[in-house]
């Protein structure tokens, strides 16, 4: 990438962090026209995408960027989320069973994972996602939170109020990281929606 495009880059990143959306979307696209195998910036538009609520636009920009990035673990985990937004849960158990066949110790795609199953009620699936995403990191209140919520499904009410009793910390929304590499950039953001956030590295 040549520097007048590192420079683009850095700009659409800066917009997208400030919550200049349109700034943002256009610097991508004006980036997508010099460079159309940037999976960065297909990634950052699929971010746009979602957090407008256009879950079927963000679908297809995050397969355009797990298309140029096959190896994302972070492409597969973030496009089941959007295909749980649209009530996909086969594909969706599937992108992030992929994510975590590219990356086991993926916390977030075993939690994700953990919630496409219990959508479709597969509890003892979910509840082993669920403990897959504890035994990589203990303290995750959102883990924890959902082994309380799967064991209440199961009727399984005393093992559920000591799961949760036992955490200090409060569940928070289901947050994904997604990745927008560039060659010769690195800057960290984080950008709020119910289920996508925004990183350059």
């Amino acid at each position: 990438m040549t520097k007048a495009s590192q420079q683009l880059f850095e700009r659409a990143i800066d917009a997208h962090r400030k919550g200049s959306v349109e700034e943002a979307k256009t610097l991508y696209h004006d980036i997508l026209r010099a460079d159309p195998n940037n999976a960065a910036a297909y990634g950052n538009l699929a971010i746009i995408a979602a957090q407008q609520g256009d879950f079927v636009r963000a679908e297809g920009l995050f397969r355009r960027e797990i298309g140029l990035r096959p190896d994302s673990a972070a492409g597969y985990n973030h496009l089941g989320s959007v295909l749980q937004q649209q009530g996909k849960w086969t594909e969706a158990v599937a992108a992030h069973q992929r994510a975590i066949a590219l990356k086991a110790n993926y916390a977030q795609a075993h939690l994700a994972l953990g919630n496409a199953l219990k959508a479709q009620h597969r509890l003892d699936e979910a509840m082993r996602s669920y403990l897959a995403a504890l035994a990589i990191k203990p303290d995750y209140a959102e883990a924890h939170n959902n082994v309380g919520v799967v064991l209440q499904l199961q009727d399984k009410l005393g093992e559920a109020a000591s799961d949760m009793q036992s955490q200090s910390m409060p569940a928070s929304p289901s947050r994904i990281t997604i990745s927008a590499r560039c060659s010769g950039i690195s800057a960290v953001s984080t950008r709020r929606w119910p289920r996508l956030s925004v990183r350059s590295s």
